[in-house]
């Protein structure tokens, strides 16, 4: 599990950069541990009733989901879909008081692409990785042959 601390300031409105890159293979899990300022104290979460996490993607498509409240903060889990594209990701979280939005604080992350996938690798490579792939196997296969007659030997001269 990967776990990435935020820290966001109610004075400052405008989207806070955060320096946040997830690669889009990623398999790990990722959760966001949200810290939020006021006045340069930390906010007591408890006397918010709700926060919620809001991620609108490259391809204009939000996500949302509510988010675990405790003392310590805000976390949330980041589902899979939020890093399957590349690009820059704006987050919003969204903190209630009853049903009534009482504050929304933004921030940035990106999201890079996997270097190695197969609309990575041109047809020149193809070739080239099948041909170590089928060396480094016949290497494997000689080590084991190896081994074994050096397991023979041992036996002969005990």
């Amino acid at each position: 599990m990967r776990q990435y601390s935020i820290k966001l300031n109610m004075e400052q409105p405008a989207s806070q950069q955060t320096s946040i890159v997830l690669n889009q293979a990623n398999v790990d899990s990722v959760v966001f541990n949200v810290k939020i300022y006021q006045d340069a104290a930390e906010i007591d979460y408890m006397s918010y009733d709700g926060a919620e996490f809001v991620f609108l993607k490259p391809d204009k498509n939000n996500v949302v989901d509510d988010a675990e409240i405790t003392s310590d903060g805000l976390f949330y889990t980041l589902r899979p879909e939020l890093y399957e594209m590349p690009g820059m990701i704006t987050g919003y979280v969204n903190l209630y008081s009853g049903a009534a939005l009482t504050a929304t604080l933004y921030y940035k992350f990106m999201v890079v692409s996997d270097l190695l996938n197969l609309e990575a690798i041109s047809d020149s490579y193809v070739a080239l990785i099948e041909r170590l792939y089928s060396d480094v196997s016949n290497i494997w296969h000689v080590l084991d042959q190896l081994s074994l007659e050096i397991g023979e030997i041992r036996n002969m001269l005990s």
